[in-house]
């Protein structure tokens, strides 16, 4: 039923010629429910959005960000978040990201505390 209701909103923006627009945040929460939720494997999650990206009626919040994040994401494990938040701090000189998540810290970019 949500799906057909998004197909039928992406042609409604398509066919008359109208922006939608995507947040960081919902393209985070997709991941987590369809992740745990829905059990869909990674690779197809991370591919969805970068099918996305291309889609000229759709607005990204941070798209370049986004594209990284989703492209660096198809070659590891790291939660699609850590990610997103390691791929900014690279945009702000390279800054580190100290975090207590064992995990995350293995990602460039991140420091354990």
């Amino acid at each position: 039923m949500q799906y057909q209701k998004v197909v039928a909103l992406f042609q409604k923006l398509h066919t008359d010629n109208e922006q939608g627009f995507i947040s960081l945040l919902v393209v985070l929460e997709v991941n987590w429910v369809l992740a745990f939720s829905y059990k869909i494997p990674r690779n197809e999650i991370i591919h969805s959005p970068l099918t996305l990206l291309n889609f000229s009626f759709l607005t990204f919040e941070q798209a370049n960000h986004l594209q990284q994040t989703l492209l660096y994401a198809q070659n590891n494990t790291f939660d699609l978040s850590d990610l997103l938040i390691a791929c900014k701090s690279r945009s702000l000189d390279n800054l580190p990201v100290y975090t207590f998540d064992k995990k995350a810290s293995q990602a460039e970019g991140f420091v354990l505390l």
